[in-house]
């Protein structure tokens, strides 16, 4: 969140280097700027490994806490449920488990890390230029109803495709037991 707050400060850097260092050639000023922004990018560059670093190891840790989970769950199902369904749903429900990992994990943490710049920089924006703030804060809400509607199509071209991939997947897992 920090590291968000100071990359603020690269418009604000911009606006004082153009207005008042330049035009007064004042290059000593300049050098002590330059200096403070590669500050600034070596403290992104390192806020973002650790973040990368981070992530890497909560997903590392949701994984296998949803593997074995599944597992056991799958272990207590009874044999009734292995029989209506086909191999190649259930490889098909065993392989989702990395999508909802990935959503659990990098999606939700990129989302909330964000979701609080979005709100910090509209803020800056409403202050800054409330008309403006105001086209943005409408255009927010277009893409937000747009976000909606095709989430809607898309989860029913999603549910067809695991339908249509899990078939595919029992008739390959048929095939090859066959061939055996």
């Amino acid at each position: 969140f920090l590291l968000q707050l100071i990359s603020l400060a690269m418009p604000g850097a911009m606006g004082v280097t153009v207005d008042k260092i330049v035009p007064r050639q004042d290059y000593h000023l300049l050098s002590l700027l330059a200096a403070g922004l590669l500050m600034v990018v070596s403290f992104q560059f390192l806020a973002g490994f650790l973040r990368s670093h981070v992530l890497l190891h909560l997903r590392t840790y949701i994984d296998l806490e949803m593997t074995l989970q599944f597992l056991e769950h799958l272990l207590d199902l009874p044999y009734a449920f292995f029989q209506q369904r086909s191999a190649g749903d259930i490889m098909m429900r065993m392989s989702s488990g990395a999508q909802i990992r990935e959503l659990r994990t990098s999606g939700a943490m990129a989302a909330l890390l964000d979701g609080t710049m979005v709100v910090l920089y509209f803020l800056m924006l409403v202050i800054a230029a409330p008309l403006l703030g105001a086209i943005a804060l409408g255009v927010a809400l277009a893409q937000v109803v747009l976000f909606v509607y095709a989430g809607r199509i898309h989860a029913e071209l999603t549910a067809e495709q695991l339908t249509t991939q899990a078939k595919l997947s029992g008739f390959q897992v048929e095939m090859l037991a066959g061939m055996e």
